[in-house]
């Protein structure tokens, strides 16, 4: 689902709309769109680090592959604007039971 809004908690005073929700199970994963590419001055000092990446249509750890051809991009915002949504997820009661993850997807350049 692309877009999709969650449920608002009014207990924790939380809202947030996902770019990507994944259905997973009985539940929903969700997925943050990424347009820019993003280095630190130390992470391009070190050069390529492999990551795993999947296709959307199977955005699960059993499905990805190493690629090595571009660097990764984890940022402790990108991180906590997941951790966010799963919060919200959890709340609504409709994250996904069998796993917990979340992802970025950008671009292939």
């Amino acid at each position: 689902m692309r877009g999709g809004r969650l449920p608002i908690d009014h207990e924790a005073h939380r809202v947030g709309q996902p770019d990507l929700l994944v259905r997973h199970g009985e539940g929903y994963l969700p997925i943050e769109g990424q347009v820019a590419t993003r280095r630190s001055s130390a992470s391009a000092r070190r050069g390529p680090v492999p990551r795993f990446v999947c296709d959307v249509t199977s955005p699960f750890f059993y499905a990805a592959v190493v690629d090595v051809e571009h660097n990764p991009r984890k940022h402790l915002g990108d991180l906590m604007q997941l951790a966010h949504y799963r919060a919200l997820l959890d709340a609504a009661g409709i994250a996904s039971l069998e796993c917990f993850a979340a992802g970025s997807a950008a671009p292939r350049v």
